[in-house]
């Protein structure tokens, strides 16, 4: 399949950059002293 603007190695990039924009932004809106101080986070991966 021929796309137009980006090849299938350009669109894996434009992939991975956004799943990391996305990463950040979780990131900035957790409770990052929850997650460290009780384990919220291991807490929520093991449930």
């Amino acid at each position: 399949m021929d796309s137009i603007w980006l090849t299938g190695a350009e669109w894996l990039a434009v992939l991975r950059i956004g799943l990391g924009l996305w990463w950040l932004e979780s990131w900035r809106h957790k409770d990052r002293k929850a997650w460290f101080e009780r384990g919220t986070g291991i807490a929520w991966a093991a449930g």
